[in-house]
């Protein structure tokens, strides 16, 4: 059970698809149906003497990014008989200082502990990285003595996906295309390509930024980048049917306890584009890649804007990156093997 959202493609819609489970999937609208067992949209169930049933349901139950309505579900569930999974892919337990999203919808200790509580309330968590389940079983166990079995399902690709996408950019490939792709959230990260791209922009090639427009929200980037191609944000739906047209694509990440619960999934994008991957050299990314082999780490600004000056005299070694890195990514991230492993050792507990 999920409410739209652009992620929902990694963490439910690939694993819907090779589990060959059912989706209920959840606007504003039907949503209500989470209070009103009457509503005929959304989930399906009614109330009888006995409490909340689900006659409809069959097999386990996930939730993604459960609420407390939601775990209340879930409990109901549980009383029916149905194993209930959580499944997250961020760390809401973090300062909410460390991400816009959570500091604009006014996350605090009230919301953190709504949060934790939900989710201790369900048989078992998916996690979408190591970190994450190890940092959430870590504040469970401090903060309520006890916690759910956790589960790690990484983002996985399904090459079919690949094969008949356009490209994001298009126009003209005169020139060698440095890009970066975020969306808001990542305005502090970005900072952190800056020399890159200033870099880029000085040794001729086209700067590309997809999603966020910085010069939006400070007019001095448009000063320090001059001119440079802005994609800006589309829906999920027409985002998932393009890939990225660049040549070498830029992965900054800010370190803190926020980001550390991120996922190498922009490294996986780039790498079924065809491009050549420069990343922060964080957990989040050398755990994936091997520098040199499949990509670049980079572990500062300067460091990230000399390694992309680098594969922008080296054509060889530019397109060795990218053949490498999406060769690793269909031999070790697929969907139908790797996914549908971890996604079935969760189901069964």
């Amino acid at each position: 059970m999920v409410r739209g959202s652009a992620d929902i493609r990694w963490r439910v819609e690939l694993p819907v698809r090779h589990l060959k489970a059912g989706l209920v999937s959840m606007n504003k609208a039907s949503a209500l149906s989470l209070r009103q067992p009457e509503y005929k949209s959304g989930l399906q169930w009614r109330q009888s003497e006995e409490g909340a049933e689900y006659p409809e349901h069959e097999g386990v139950a996930v939730w993604t990014r459960p609420c407390m309505l939601r775990a209340i579900h879930a409990a109901a569930m549980s009383a029916n008989g149905i194993r209930t999974l959580a499944e997250v892919d961020d760390n809401y337990l973090s300062d909410p200082n460390q991400n816009i999203f959570m500091r604009i919808n006014g996350f605090d200790r009230r919301t953190r502990q709504s949060h934790l509580q939900a989710f201790a309330s369900f048989d078992g968590i998916v996690y979408s990285t190591e970190w994450l389940r190890d940092e959430y079983t870590r504040v469970f166990k401090k903060e309520l003595h006890t916690a759910p079995e956790g589960f790690v399902a990484r983002n996985h690709v399904d090459p079919v996906d690949w094969e008949q996408r356009v490209p994001i950019v298009g126009g003209d490939r005169a020139r060698i295309r440095v890009g970066w792709m975020g969306s808001h959230q990542h305005v502090w990260d970005l900072r952190l390509a800056a020399p890159a791209l200033r870099l880029a922009k000085d040794l001729g090639c086209e700067v590309v930024l997809i999603g966020l427009d910085p010069a939006n929200h400070d007019p001095h980037w448009r000063d320090f980048l001059g001119d440079y191609t802005y994609v800006p944000f589309c829906k999920p739906t027409r985002y998932h049917k393009t890939y990225v047209d660049v040549d070498i694509g830029l992965i900054p990440l800010v370190y803190n306890k926020h980001t550390l619960g991120k996922s190498d999934v922009k490294f996986l994008e780039y790498s079924m584009s065809g491009v050549a991957t420069v990343a922060q050299n964080s957990p989040v990314y050398n755990k994936t890649i091997v520098h040199g082999e499949t990509g670049l780490l980079a572990g500062s600004p300067d460091e990230m804007a000399l390694q992309m000056a680098d594969l922008v005299k080296h054509s060889r070694q530019r397109r060795e990156l990218a053949q490498a890195a999406k060769q690793w990514v269909l031999e070790n991230r697929r969907m139908s093997r790797e996914g549908v492993s971890e996604w079935r050792a969760a189901l069964e507990g």
